[in-house]
């Protein structure tokens, strides 16, 4: 699907007054086309990724659209579906997300050092820093703040539990390496997530999200 069209339109156009079967068939093509994006955003080692800002970027987000909204109408039809591995994953992360107690964000290289941003969402505490302290200090940031529950939103938007655990270029030794680990309240589990010259497809969105703010607010 080229055309990129509201979801509202897709509605229209594909599911409404279509049998099961026909939003079943709609289902299926919407998944096998992300899987196709996904490849191309986040090529295999050795691969180069498309640089900056893609339409395939784009149709992925857009084909997420729409494959919400065909898996809704399939419901309400009465269809039941079985998640894939990739949003069953999606969905097991998503439902821990307002159990999230600290989110840990670095990155860097040898020579420049590392990046560290350290959330807290129980205090609402957003400590950076910069290893080895030596070469600049603590990185300062003009105030910035926002709500735990706006910043949840957000991170939940990124779809983490879609993400490869690590995303590896071994053919660059040196380069940038960053690591994304999340823990929670009531679980001993920790979602962590690594790379080396190597990414996710909306790894860009992390980097902004992780640096937009100073500080967390408890209330709404």
């Amino acid at each position: 699907m080229v055309t990129m069209i509201s979801p509202s339109e897709y509605e229209h156009m594909y599911l409404v007054d279509q049998s099961p079967e026909a939003v079943f068939g709609q289902i299926r093509m919407l998944r096998r086309q992300m899987t196709k994006l996904r490849a191309t955003l986040e090529p295999a080692a050795g691969v180069t990724a498309p640089a900056g800002p893609e339409i395939e970027e784009v149709q992925f987000d857009v084909n997420r659209l729409y494959l919400e909204r065909a898996k809704a109408y399939y419901a309400a039809m009465g269809g039941v579906l079985q998640p894939t591995p990739a949003e069953r994953r999606g969905q097991a992360l998503d439902s821990r997300m307002a159990a999230i107690e600290t989110v840990e964000f670095s990155i860097g290289g040898y020579f420049g050092g590392h990046d560290i941003t350290t959330v807290d969402l129980t205090t609402g505490r957003i400590r950076r820093d910069h290893l080895p302290e030596s070469q600049l200090g603590r990185i300062q940031f003009p105030p910035r703040t926002t709500t735990v529950t706006d910043f949840i939103t957000q991170l939940t938007a990124l779809h983490l539990g879609e993400w490869r655990r690590r995303y590896v270029e071994p053919d660059i030794m040196d380069g940038t390496q960053w690591e994304l680990i999340i823990t929670f309240s009531d679980t001993h589990y920790r979602f962590e997530a690594w790379g080396s010259n190597n990414y996710p497809y909306n790894f860009a969105n992390l980097e902004a999200l992780m640096t937009a703010y100073d500080r967390l607010t408890l209330a709404d």
